[in-house]
């Protein structure tokens, strides 16, 4: 795509030529008026592109923004540029709003430095500019998917009648991309609740929230992980299984691991989710009575104990897994023979037996 290999020609230009950029004028220069000039408008033409173009308001005489963009007579857009490097906040966004409000014409303002571009609009309110921006491009961090959005910024384009429609749906793109990001790096409470109450064994107490923000954290680290160790694999030709090399393997599924969070301890795969499982349904059972963190779970061969504090010798409850009938579970309790050995058809039925799971971990409570 043309428009694409310009943008990733002037992202080049930037790197090479950002330490000699020390002014705005100079920003403006090397890399604003490139970047209006890939977008189809004549940066030479002051009809067209018109620099330091007034917009007044109210007692404001002699108030200028950097560049006003005019097609067909009318101002389309309007550009207010800062220095390399100075931070796009809300002071700066409020001085493109004072002459965004008042050019009656411009529906597109955007503030730049010159390598991050805030392109807004009047979504909420006809001449009163959004206080959020609905498209930012950073030429640091290119997003294909937006390089090909800002191709309704283009001369061709920009007075099209499509474009309130398509700069709608990038506003809520651009949002849900906002809350998104920020779940990645730190799950939030809503976050978690909303994990749990897909899961219907679970309740959402405090602590069993406050486990899995931590779980999530640590999923989405993990997926992460997966998703660029495979695309370097396809770089490497290594598309199938059997083309990776044993110590990637290796590295992989010790990475899985963690990803089920603290308090776990396998030592094989078989039945993997149904022992997490049971560790959260024990944990929700015994939540006010003993501490998450102290619940904790170790795998055996052939059954996995849920422990208290990850003490061998302090067993809560044992489940076993009939690997000759699968779904067929079996809890015991190896220190309270009293309470028996009992059937049950899956993790979930757990809570069915919630008073001998209690009853077999009162021996721990005084600990707490």
């Amino acid at each position: 795509m043309e428009l694409m290999e310009k943008l990733m020609g002037l992202k080049a230009k930037i790197e090479k030529e950002r330490e000699h950029v020390k002014t705005e004028q100079a920003a403006k220069t090397a890399f604003v008026l490139p970047f209006l000039q890939i977008l189809g408008y004549d940066i030479f033409n002051p009809s067209e592109v018109i620099p330091e173009h007034t917009a007044d308001w109210a007692e404001k005489k002699g108030e200028k923004v950097d560049y006003a963009i005019k097609i067909d007579e009318k101002i389309v857009m309007l550009f207010e540029c800062k220095g390399l490097g100075d931070k796009l906040d809300a002071r700066k966004a409020n001085q493109l709003a004072n002459y965004f409000n008042h050019v009656t014409d411009a529906n597109i303002g955007v503030l730049t430095n010159g390598v991050i571009y805030k392109f807004y609009t009047d979504l909420n309110e006809k001449n009163v500019m959004d206080t959020e921006p609905f498209l930012i491009f950073d030429f640091d961090k290119p997003n294909e998917e937006l390089i090909v959005k800002l191709d309704m910024f283009t001369k061709e384009k920009i007075s099209g009648t499509e474009g309130r429609e398509e700069i709608e749906k990038l506003r809520n793109y651009s949002a849900a991309l906002q809350i998104i990001k920020a779940e990645f790096i730190s799950p939030s409470e809503e976050f978690a609740k909303f994990i749990i109450h897909q899961i219907s064994f679970l309740r959402a107490w405090p602590d069993t929230v406050k486990e899995f923000q931590g779980h999530l954290k640590k999923i989405i680290d993990h997926q992460n992980r997966a998703y660029f160790s495979e695309q370097l694999n396809k770089l490497r030709g290594q598309d199938t299984p059997e083309e990776t090399n044993k110590e990637e393997v290796e590295e992989t599924e010790d990475a899985i691991m963690p990803a089920f969070g603290g308090g776990i301890e396998f030592n094989n795969t078989f039945g993997m989710w149904e022992e997490f499982q049971g560790l959260t349904v024990a944990k929700s059972i015994l939540h006010g009575i003993i501490s998450s963190s102290k619940i904790t779970l170790k795998d055996r061969k052939g059954f996995c104990d849920i422990t208290y504090d990850g003490k061998s010798r302090s067993v809560i409850t044992r489940m076993y897994f009939n690997r000759a009938d699968k779904g067929v579970l079996y809890i015991e309790f190896p220190e309270r023979d009293d309470l028996g050995k009992i059937s049950i058809p899956n993790v979930q039925a757990m809570n069915d037996h919630r008073e001998q799971i209690i009853e077999s971990a009162k021996r721990f409570i005084e600990k707490e």
